[in-house]
Parts: C-alpha cells; sequence; structure tokens
C-alpha cells in the first residue's frame, strides 16, 4: 500500500505550506512512483491527501492514471480543498474494485461500468454531467458493486441518476443541506435486487423510488419511515420488520394504501412483539389491507406472561384478514 498526505510534519513549514515545500512534495511522490515503476512491482492500494490547493493539477492526475494502469485495485482520495481531478482514468479501470473521493469535483459521462468495482464511497464529492450529455441523464453500470455509500453529495447538471447495482447489499446517502439540494433536483434510481442494509438521511424524502426492491428487512424504525418504505417499493414481496418504534393513528390514511398491499406483498414477519397498542395497530393494517398476504409470523418476547400472550394471539385472529392468508405462525424469542 502507498500513502502519501503533504499534512506530514516532514512536508510542513510551521503552519504553512510554501510553494518550495509543495514542489519537493510533488518531486518526492514522482520519485517513488518512478522506483515502483522500475522495480515493476505492482501496487494494491494507493492513498493520496491533500490539504493545500494545487494551481496545477497535472501531477494529481497523472499520479491517479499511473497507479490504475498498473493495475490498482484500492485507490483513495482525501481532499481537504476542492480540487476537480480527472476521472477519465478511474472510471476506465477494469480493475478497480475500491474507490473512496473526499472533497472533490468530478466530470461523469453519459454512461459508465466499472466490471470489477465492489465498494464505492464519496463524500463531500460534486458529481458533473459532461457537457455533450444533453439528456443530462446518467446509466451507471456497477455489475459487482455491493457498497455505495454517499454523504454531501452534489450533482450539477443531472437530471436522473440509474444505478444498475444486482448485487448491492448496503446503500447509504445522506443528502447534503436543503439549499444546495434544491439547486440540482436530480432523481436517483438504484436498481439492486439483493439490497440488504439501508440508510437515508435527508429532510426531502418524498422522491424515494424502489421499483425492483422485492425483499426488505428493517431493525429498530418509526410508523412514518415504515409507511414511506412501503410507498416507495410497489413490487415488494417479503417485509421483516425487527421493532416497531410508534406508529401513530394519524400516519394511516385510507387513500394512501402502499400498491404492494394490493399486488404483491405475501410474507409478513414481525421480531420482537410486545402487544403494544402501536405494534397492534399495525397489524391490523397489514393483515386488513395486504390483499395477497399468504405468511404472517410474529416473534413474540419471552417478558410476555402466559395469559398476555394468549390475549395477543386471540387479538390479532380478531383482526379481518386476506382470504389468501394461510398461515399465521407465532414464537417466543
Amino acid at each position: 500500500m502507498l500513502h502519501f498526505e503533504d499534512r506530514d510534519s516532514h512536508w510542513r513549514n510551521r503552519h504553512n505550506m510554501n510553494k518550495k515545500i509543495m514542489t519537493r512534495f510533488v518531486q518526492f511522490v514522482n520519485r517513488v512512483l518512478l522506483l515502483h515503476s522500475l522495480n515493476a512491482s505492482n501496487i494494491q492500494s494507493f492513498s493520496l491527501s491533500i490539504s493545500v490547493f494545487y494551481k496545477d493539477l497535472c501531477p494529481l492526475n497523472r499520479w491517479i492514471s499511473d497507479v490504475l494502469n498498473r493495475g490498482v485495485k484500492e485507490l483513495c482520495m482525501n481532499l481537504t480543498v476542492q480540487l476537480e481531478i480527472n476521472a477519465h482514468s478511474f472510471l476506465e479501470s477494469p480493475n478497480l474494485e475500491k474507490l473512496k473521493l473526499r472533497n472533490c469535483s468530478i466530470r461523469i459521462p453519459t454512461s459508465r461500468c466499472l466490471s470489477s468495482l465492489t465498494v464505492l464511497k464519496f463524500f463531500g464529492v460534486t458529481l458533473i454531467s459532461d457537457p455533450s450529455n444533453r439528456s443530462q441523464k446518467l446509466i451507471l453500470n456497477f455489475p459487482v458493486l455491493r457498497t455505495y455509500e454517499a454523504e454531501d453529495c452534489t450533482w450539477v447538471n443531472v437530471k436522473s441518476v440509474t444505478f444498475e447495482v444486482p448485487l448491492l447489499k448496503v446503500l447509504s446517502v445522506k443528502l447534503p443541506s436543503w439549499s444546495t439540494f434544491t439547486l440540482s433536483r436530480t432523481k436517483f434510481k438504484f436498481r439492486a435486487s439483493r439490497l440488504t442494509q439501508f440508510s437515508y438521511g435527508s429532510i426531502v424524502a418524498g422522491s424515494l423510488k424502489f421499483e425492483m426492491l422485492s425483499h426488505l428487512e428493517l431493525g429498530n424504525v418509526a410508523g412514518e419511515i415504515l409507511l414511506m418504505f412501503l410507498m416507495c417499493t410497489p413490487f415488494l414481496k417479503t417485509l421483516i420488520l425487527e421493532v416497531l418504534i410508534q406508529f401513530k393513528e394519524e400516519v394511516l390514511v385510507p387513500k394512501l394504501v402502499p400498491a404492494c398491499f394490493e399486488s404483491n406483498l405475501q410474507v409478513v414477519q414481525f421480531g420482537r412483539l410486545n402487544g403494544d397498542e402501536h405494534e397492534m395497530r399495525f397489524v391490523k393494517h397489514v393483515l386488513e389491507k395486504a390483499l395477497v398476504l399468504e405468511t404472517v409470523k410474529y416473534s413474540v418476547t419471552k417478558g410476555l406472561c402466559r395469559s398476555n400472550f394468549e390475549n395477543v394471539k386471540e387479538k390479532i385472529f380478531s383482526f379481518k384478514r386476506s382470504e389468501k392468508l394461510v398461515l399465521m405462525e407465532f414464537m417466543l424469542v
């Protein structure tokens, strides 16, 4: 692994980094990369941390291109100041498996496929559509991507982005502040049929849509967030819910029934059910509105006494339910 950092005390002159010292740093990186080239040694991982503004970005872009041409598998760019780097080299790399970018700007072509990329992390990155892309629509194909994290990223001149990520398991998105987000109005679509972990942070949640998601597992979740997910997953077949924190009666709007309730949701599993009023409210809602529901499993906490456990079962059996429901199973956990 090669790691270079201009914030290292070796390159610092007290609190400033003058032009002469910056030049020494660039020359040092050049010599190290040249030495590796002469020795024909492979570079598996390359990490670069930059803390000052470089007027000439040619060395940075040359380093990136150089290590990628040697088949580097992991690339990390950690910039303190916003710099525009040439993304052409790593967007063309067939060997790159992990890519982490922080606080930089890159230009994205209309479509791109990274065949080996498994981990992609963007933090404070500005992604700009190529001027030749008149439709301002992007298609990013990552056939083996498992993890995608994006925090405080901005998309410029981009109307929509489609992520073709059939093997994606972990998706974490934290949008920037409202003022920045409203400038882009970018729509995101993730075609991810194997998603198991999802994290989303923003004050704008209405535009989410997971049209291909058929299996959804949630940990501790509030009723409003749960309904938001259900409204965004029209083809959901299986819902596994660990803990429902709350489910207020006012969130139930008769005319706003999730599309998956009417045509696709077949299996629902409740974990750590305590028999609380808000839990029973959601159970009742699911049993009444999920028209094609076939299997429901309830994991009831052992803290309930025998009589309360029987009361919970009796109450659930009293709810109106789908005619297609063939199995209701209760388990103590």
